[in-house]
Order: C-alpha cells, then sequence, then structure tokens
C-alpha cells in the first residue's frame, strides 16, 4: 500500500473463506453449524436469542445490529447463506496494524525488542478502500519495474478491472454510521482506532507494557453523550478482553517465549517499579475513604430520622455524600488518580484466566528480571505451560471466552429433544411463576435439570446448601453469596460489587472494621472485592453492617430474596419428595405448585435478621 509497505497489517477476523483467521464471531460459527438451512427472519432472531446461552455475548448481536435488520423483515424467508453474508458484510473487521515506526520508543521498560500494536474497526467500505490502495500500489510497481510488465502482460489490465469494480462497490459497501473516532492515525491507517497495545520481549519473557482505549476513556468520562459508540469499546471487558488474547495468542505462537507478563502501575510508560509507591496511593485512597465513612456516619445521625419519606431520605443521602468528599478534599485528602493497578492487578489477570481456560494455568504474581541490566521484578503474569501454548494458539473469539451468565446451559447432546423441550418450557413456566430471573437460576442452578438428580451441597469445595440446618439462610450465607457472584449477577452488577467492595474503598474498610481490623477475615479484604462482598453480605443479613450505598442495599435485599424463595421450595417440594425427577419438577412447575409455594409466608427461621438492625 504504498507508504503502507512497511507497517505488518493483519486482518484478525472476517469472511473466513481464505482460511481461518485469528478471532472469529462465536454468532457466525453457530450459524454455520446449524442445520438450519432456510427459516423466516422471525424464526431466524428466535434462533440467535437462544445462541446467548450458548457462549454469544449480547454486546455481539448490539455491534452488528442483526436484531433490527431481522426485525425488519418479519416473515421473509431467509437463507443461512444469506444471513450470514449480511452479518459477514456488516460485521467490522479488526485490522491489527504493527507499526514499523512506534511512536513511544523511550516509554518502555530497556532493553528486549519493542513494539506497538494499533486496532482498528474496518467497516465494509474501510476493506474496500484498503483492497483499492493494494490494487493501486501493485499497479505502481508495474512503472518501475518493466520486467514485471514483460512476465505477465494481462496483469495491469486484471488489476484494473479489479480496482473498478471495487469503486463500483466502494459507493454501496456498509459504513459505520458515526465512529470515525481516531486522530491518532489520521486516516493514514484507518478512521476508527479501538485500542493499542504496547509490548516488550525480553529473551522468553513477553511482556505487555500498556493496554489502553482512548476511545473507550473518553466514552466514559462523557457518558458517551459527545463521544460515538463503536464495536467493543463500549464495555471493558469486550475491548480488553479481545486485545489480550490476540496477544496471549502471539505469545503462545512463539515457541522462546516461556512467561507472559504485564505491568503493576508504576511500571508505566517504562517507570521503575516502585511497590512502596504503589501502597501509598492505596493507602492515601483509603485514608481518603475513612475519613469520608466517619463524617458520613456523623451527618447522617444529625440528619436524617425515621419521620422523613424515603424519597427524602435519598436526596439527603446524596447531599451528604458530597458534603463528606467536599470536606475530606478541604483538609488536604484526595483519592490519588490513574489508580492503574484496578486494571492490571484485577481486570487483565481475569480476562487471562479466562483465555487460559481449560489449561489449569492461572495468572498470579510472578518474578521476572527486565531491563540493561536486567533487574528482577514482582509483576502479573504466568508461565507458557505446553498445556497454556496449545489453549491460547487457536483461533480466540472476538467478543469473549466465557459463556454468558444465563440459566443453566443444556447441552442437547445430553438430553433426547422431548426432554430437552420439557426443560426449556419448565424454565419459561417458572420464570412466569417467579417473577425473578434469579430464581429460576438459583433453582436450575442446585437442581441438576438435565438428570433431575440434586447438585452436590458443595460451592467451590466450600458447603453451599445444607439443607436440614435449622436455618438455611444464615448458616451458609458468605458461601451464598459466592455462589450468588457466580450465578445470579449480571455482568454490571459483578462490576459495581468490584468497584465497591475493592481494596481501598470506604466499604471494603467498614467491612474489614467490622469484622476486626486485624482478623484473618478482615485480611481477606484486601486481597479480593469479592470476599469484602460475601463478608458484607453476611453481616449484613446478620445486622452487624449498616449500608448506605443504596445500589448494594437493593442488590444484597433481592439476593436475599430470591435465595429465600428458592430455599422455601428446595425444603419444601425436594426434601418432602413431592417430585424425584425432572420430568415431574417440571409438570409441578407447569401444574403452578411452585407459584402455591411462593405466595406462603416464609417460614419464621428464612426470615431475614437484617430487617430489625438497618439503619435508615
Amino acid at each position: 500500500m504504498g507508504s503502507l509497505a512497511t507497517d505488518k497489517i493483519t486482518y484478525l477476523n472476517g469472511p473466513q473463506e481464505a482460511g481461518p483467521t485469528p478471532l472469529h464471531s462465536k454468532l457466525v460459527q453457530l450459524l454455520q453449524e446449524s442445520k438450519q438451512a432456510r427459516a423466516p427472519a422471525r424464526q431466524w432472531l428466535s434462533t440467535i436469542e437462544a445462541f446467548k446461552q450458548k457462549g454469544v455475548k449480547a454486546l455481539e448481536l448490539e455491534d452488528t445490529g442483526i436484531r433490527t435488520w431481522l426485525e425488519a423483515r418479519g416473515d421473509e424467508a431467509i437463507t443461512r447463506e444469506a444471513l450470514i453474508e449480511h452479518l459477514e458484510n456488516r460485521t467490522f473487521t479488526i485490522k491489527e496494524v504493527v507499526l514499523s515506526s512506534p511512536q513511544y520508543k523511550g516509554w518502555h521498560q530497556k532493553g528486549g525488542n519493542y513494539f506497538e500494536f494499533l486496532y482498528i474497526a474496518n467497516s465494509e467500505r474501510d476493506n474496500v478502500i484498503d483492497l483499492i490502495e493494494e490494487i493501486e500500489y501493485r499497479m505502481e510497481q508495474f512503472n518501475f519495474s518493466p520486467e514485471l510488465l514483460a512476465e505477465d502482460p494481462a496483469a495491469v489490465i486484471q488489476l484494473e478491472r479489479r480496482r473498478e469494480e471495487l469503486m463500483t462497490h466502494k459507493g454501496t459497501a456498509y459504513d459505520f454510521p458515526q465512529h470515525h473516532f481516531s486522530k491518532v492515525v489520521n486516516g493514514r491507517l484507518g478512521r476508527n482506532l479501538m485500542a493499542h497495545c504496547r509490548v516488550t520481549i525480553h529473551g522468553g519473557i513477553y511482556f505487555i507494557e500498556e493496554i489502553q482505549s482512548d476511545w473507550a476513556q473518553q466514552g466514559r468520562r462523557n457518558n458517551w453523550q459527545t463521544v460515538p459508540r463503536g464495536p467493543l469499546v463500549t464495555n471493558t471487558e469486550a475491548w480488553a478482553g479481545m486485545v489480550l488474547r490476540r496477544h496471549l495468542q502471539l505469545a503462545a505462537q512463539m515457541p522462546t517465549i516461556k512467561h507472559v507478563a504485564w505491568i503493576t502501575e508504576s511500571m508505566r510508560n517504562g517507570g521503575q517499579q516502585d511497590l512502596e509507591g504503589e501502597k501509598t496511593k492505596e493507602l492515601q485512597r483509603k485514608a481518603f475513604g475513612d475519613f469520608v465513612s466517619a463524617r458520613v456516619a456523623e451527618l447522617r445521625a444529625a440528619r436524617i430520622n425515621a419521620a422523613l419519606p424515603p424519597e427524602r431520605v435519598e436526596q439527603i443521602e446524596e447531599q451528604i455524600d458530597e458534603e463528606a468528599r467536599h470536606d475530606a478534599h478541604r483538609v488536604g485528602l484526595r483519592v490519588p488518580g490513574d489508580m492503574l493497578n484496578d486494571f492490571y492487578l484485577k481486570v487483565v489477570p481475569k480476562l487471562a484466566d479466562k483465555a487460559l481456560g481449560k489449561s489449569g494455568v492461572k495468572a498470579s504474581i510472578i518474578e521476572v528480571s527486565l531491563g540493561t541490566p536486567a533487574l528482577p521484578v514482582k509483576v502479573p503474569g504466568f508461565e507458557m505451560t505446553d498445556a497454556a501454548r496449545q489453549e491460547l494458539a487457536a483461533s480466540q473469539v472476538v467478543y469473549s471466552r466465557a459463556p454468558l451468565r444465563a440459566i443453566r446451559n443444556q447441552s442437547e447432546r445430553r438430553m433426547d429433544p422431548a426432554t430437552y423441550s420439557a426443560v426449556q418450557r419448565g424454565l419459561h413456566n417458572a420464570h412466569e411463576m417467579l417473577g425473578s430471573a434469579r430464581h429460576v437460576l438459583f433453582a436450575s442452578a442446585v437442581y441438576d435439570l438435565a438428570t433431575g438428580r440434586q447438585v452436590a451441597g458443595k460451592y467451590s469445595n466450600r458447603i453451599l446448601v445444607s439443607l436440614n440446618a435449622e436455618n438455611v439462610v444464615g448458616a451458609v450465607d458468605h458461601e451464598i453469596f459466592h455462589f450468588a457472584h457466580d450465578k445470579l449477577l449480571t455482568q454490571r452488577e459483578r462490576d459495581m460489587v468490584a468497584r465497591e467492595f475493592a481494596p481501598g474503598t470506604l466499604l471494603n474498610f467498614r467491612v474489614r472494621e467490622a469484622l476486626g481490623i486485624n482478623s484473618p477475615a478482615a485480611r481477606q479484604c484486601l486481597e479480593s472485592a469479592e470476599e469484602a462482598a460475601a463478608h458484607g453480605f453476611q453481616m449484613w443479613n446478620a445486622g452487624r453492617l449498616s449500608l448506605f450505598e443504596l445500589e448494594v442495599r437493593g442488590l444484597f435485599d433481592e439476593l436475599l430474596e430470591a435465595i429465600k424463595v428458592c430455599m422455601r421450595w428446595i425444603q419444601r417440594v425436594v426434601l418432602e419428595h413431592r417430585v424425584t425427577n425432572s420430568e415431574e419438577l417440571f409438570m409441578a412447575l407447569a401444574a403452578g405448585q411452585l407459584r402455591n409455594d411462593v405466595d406462603e409466608a416464609p417460614a419464621p427461621h428464612l426470615e431475614s435478621r437484617h430487617e430489625a438492625h438497618e439503619v435508615g
């Protein structure tokens, strides 16, 4: 492509006619595997919605616009090939550019071989423009090399015909409506820079210096009001996961790589690791949180009483929070900006673990030697074992390897069609009767829908349900929160838990304070937001922790209610042997027995214990 020839360009996804691509669409893959050759648009829409239980992300459906396209066609018959062709034309192509002249050569850990990668979203029109530029470049070569023309005189004519075809197609090719975001590449490589990654290879260490999306960052800061939405960038796990999976794939394909690792906060832009400095920033955040917590409690006691209506309480609480933060600033307390460890020590390791799948390898803090001279640093990463290499080197999905949290994923291979249909009808009935997807999720997770057998009473090798306990919810509320976190929460809710209970936050401190600041349980909270939330749920339910945070309190209330309803059902329906297998279970659901159980008054020993103690 003329001046682009020295930049290495790879199209990571798209039509697979020429062979497998580094990344692939889970949606297209499932359609290709479908036995349905032709169907009305409405039926295809139902099929695609069902794919969410097989790992297709809702964001992929949103980014492709496939729902809108199918809804507009109603009962029009569409072949599978036409549907896939439309998807592939409308799906953005991820163009990976390895810059031949890196822009930030001095901003990385010294030594090693340094690279900069750009990830650009190409529309169908962008791809056509790239092809035209490639053809024009090849045609130029004939002007400078007459011997090439002598070898194949018809080549120029063929190229010109192809260029004319593409020029005609260019006017009708699909383009992004509004994206055109990037000023960094100035139109030279593409208009929609989704993300970039900077990497240094130190011998056998594949070291990630930075994963970043300026587009996503500006969108979040402006609440997507003045920044156009684009593929992947509206979801951190989506864009960061795509970039990370690609680099884990690249590392796995290099036989010399023995470890993959990435920076901690102080190593940004080539900085020397300063773990003490990172700890100081966390302490500053903690001091700010502690002050705000104490000030909120003081102001709340003075201004809120039981006589106030709920809407007025909510308004006062917002004012109190703002005033407490202002007072913290007044006395010189600040939350340090740019807390990158939240991303590199929490988000990226979880994304890596998802990509590593069943390899048996997990991300952890490892020691590697970097720089010139080589110095040991403690950074997040993992060893590239043979199992990890095999798992990562294969084609990766664009959106995520992890399936969506959904009703227990049923495999048609495990059940005959009649049983599978009965399961789906039963789940639908349960949802209608209970009125909450959480209840259905809970019931399906503690009962084996495929075989009708109870699932073992453990979760992550810990007790999940003690069916004979006098107080079922109270006996297991800590571990049941871990279960709920994995099985019942949406991604937004899990993100909220990670944000609100993260080490250094106000809630994390209050939970540790309630536990006893130096207790082993409190130390767990310093390592994991989920552990802090589980302890917080347990103490809140026992009346030992008051919650001012409305979003957290609402989530805890909803989870507790879902658990209470489902435990009553398990005790009454299963333990009393009113059903003994999956067929009877779903017959009971269809007959309305579950609804009757839900409508009955809760058993006294299942009542929440936090209600009498909750402040406000």
